[in-house]
């Protein structure tokens, strides 16, 4: 039970959230204090002595005032922390688009978000701790979703996909921040250099996988440090990246480069590329294999194969034809929630 009023142990319920108690009343003088000041304190305490060293008391102190009387000011620890965090969520920089304009570049936007996350975590370490643990939305927090919905405005997702990319990317930005702030700890403690840090992660990595099959690993720590470094972080962004860009089927069959290209040069050339290879190759293959399967035994993608063909469509052209077909399919059961339905006609579904 959270606690309020002067006394810490008291069992006088109080709101969840610290933005459901008013700062300041409008009656008697005015507070001496801001909370905006209080959790500037707790945040610099925080940052120099871990958030274990976060109590109460250490904060009142360092402002000068009484236990009791910080208590006037935020009812719990638990209200501290929350403006603790909203704190340092203001510590975003945001390059906001005219209203109705999306951002030109909505994925380098998102990424550019995900990148300071990470950086506004490794400046705060404490951060993933007090992260773990039911959202409360401050000013802050509201400022960032609203922005990184604003950024999404212009995909077919609905809300709850978008707060699901939202989830994805700052929870990676905040883990891998706090990866990279613990590991700068370990250096600062034991002396040891990054290149070193990495390279004993990599050698135990070979170490613990050695096998006769893997004697090619020999030399790859050398590789492996380089991606050990700040571009792993831009590496993982760039792929969810791919996923953020998914807003329609064609969107997701352009990012698997099965989209067919024309190679055009003047009026004298004129032909179909290859298709390219860019984007997902496991993902690609996976699907290039499924749809083998469905020209044969998918009825209705038979017929739909067996169209094209007699149409004189090459046989990587039907098959190309078969993966989009199959990307459409499962672009719209996961939009819609539902599981496939082999006897469902798309002419006779209602339109809303």
């Amino acid at each position: 039970m959270a606690t309020s009023g002067g006394d810490p142990e008291a069992t006088t319920p109080v709101p969840g959230s610290i933005w459901d108690v008013p700062e300041y009343g409008g009656r008697g003088p005015r507070p001496r204090h801001s909370r905006a000041a209080i959790a500037a304190a707790a945040v610099s305490l925080a940052d120099a002595e871990g958030i274990d060293a976060v109590t109460m008391r250490r904060v009142a102190a360092g402002l000068g005032m009484g236990t009791m009387s910080l208590y006037n000011y935020v009812p719990s620890k638990e209200h501290l922390v929350q403006l603790m965090i909203d704190q340092v969520s203001g510590e975003y920089r945001y390059t906001d688009s005219p209203p109705g304009h999306p951002a030109a570049d909505h994925r380098a936007a998102i990424l550019d978000l995900a990148r300071q996350g990470r950086d506004i975590t490794r400046r705060h370490p404490w951060l993933p701790r007090v992260m773990q643990r039911p959202p409360v939305f401050g000013p802050g927090a509201l400022r960032y979703v609203e922005h990184f919905l604003g950024l999404l405005s212009g995909s077919d997702l609905d809300t709850g996909a978008k707060m699901e990319i939202l989830g994805m990317v700052n929870g990676f930005a905040i883990s891998y921040g706090g990866v990279q702030a613990a590991q700068a700890e370990e250096r600062a403690r034991t002396g040891v250099t990054e290149e070193e840090q990495a390279a004993a992660q990599v050698t135990s990595l070979v170490s613990a996988a050695a096998s006769p099959r893997d004697a090619g690993c020999t030399d790859c720590p050398r590789d492996l440090i380089a991606v050990a470094h700040d571009t792993a972080l831009g590496a993982g962004l760039t792929r969810l990246g791919g996923l953020i860009a998914i807003g329609a089927a064609l969107s997701a069959a352009a990012w698997l480069a099965v989209t067919p290209r024309v190679r055009q040069s003047g009026s004298s050339l004129r032909s179909t590329a290859p298709v390219g290879s860019e984007g997902n190759r496991h993902l690609r293959r996976v699907l290039f294999m499924a749809a083998l399967t469905a020209r044969r035994c998918n009825p209705r993608l038979k017929a739909f194969a067996d169209r094209l063909a007699a149409a004189g469509k090459s046989k990587m052209s039907v098959l190309l034809a078969v993966v989009h077909k199959l990307i459409k399919i499962s672009f719209l059961l996961l939009k819609n929630h539902c599981p496939y339905d082999p006897n469902h006609n798309p002419l006779l579904t209602p339109k809303n």
